[in-house]
């Protein structure tokens, strides 16, 4: 499973909660910052900015196992994610 850096995607996973027992379906939509082979990193949202430490300080960054995800949706395509 390959997630392109900059896109936007809808994922499913598997994961758990307290009050549950077992695993849980949980629904996330974020930018994708970087790919691996075993997980993706991804950020709820972007700061529009031209600074790049600004953009990179500020982004709401989370990591889903790929192993974890059920399904995927692509929302919208490239758009501009910052590395220092």
């Amino acid at each position: 499973m390959i997630f392109k850096e900059g896109y936007l995607y809808e994922i499913v996973f598997d994961d758990h909660t307290v009050g549950s027992d077992g695993p849980v379906k949980c629904k996330a939509v974020g930018y994708v910052i970087s790919d691996h082979k075993d997980y993706v990193r991804m950020s709820s949202w972007c700061v529009l900015t031209d600074c790049v430490t600004t953009f990179n300080s500020n982004l709401e960054k989370f990591v889903v196992l790929k192993s974890c995800i059920s399904t995927r949706r692509l929302l919208c395509k490239k758009s501009s994610i910052k590395k220092s």
